[in-house]
């Protein structure tokens, strides 16, 4: 178990976007924005701007379905099972990429300040 700071990654793919606040088994959910779609291969991969900055792959018709534009509010959904946790111990490779550490909880989940769960 991890405990203090750690580096939360999880591919695009472990992205789901929503309309409306999500509600159902994914437990880390977050509202954004939407600030630019590009062609994927065969989908579409969605950036998205909020508390954290994530990228989806999502279909071509999903993005229909949803009339994804840049500006639009949306909802982020990450299972937590689609997620690793790695330690932010500071090494000379770490100390090289940009990246920002989050908090977790007892169960590897991110917190934000204040959170008390």
């Amino acid at each position: 178990m991890l405990r203090g700071e750690v580096f939360v990654a999880f591919p695009p793919s472990a992205v789901a976007l929503h309309l409306e606040r999500p509600d159902g088994s994914p437990r880390n959910t977050w509202a954004a924005t939407v600030t630019g779609i590009q062609r994927h291969g065969g989908n579409l991969r969605v950036q998205v701007a909020g508390p954290v900055e994530v990228a989806a792959d999502i279909t071509p018709a999903a993005a229909a379905q949803l009339r994804l534009a840049a500006g639009q509010p949306v909802w982020v959904a990450v299972k937590a099972t689609e997620t690793r946790a790695y330690p932010a111990a500071t090494n000379a490779l770490l100390d090289r990429v940009p990246l920002q550490p989050a908090a977790v909880d007892a169960h590897g989940l991110p917190t934000e300040p204040g959170d008390t769960r």
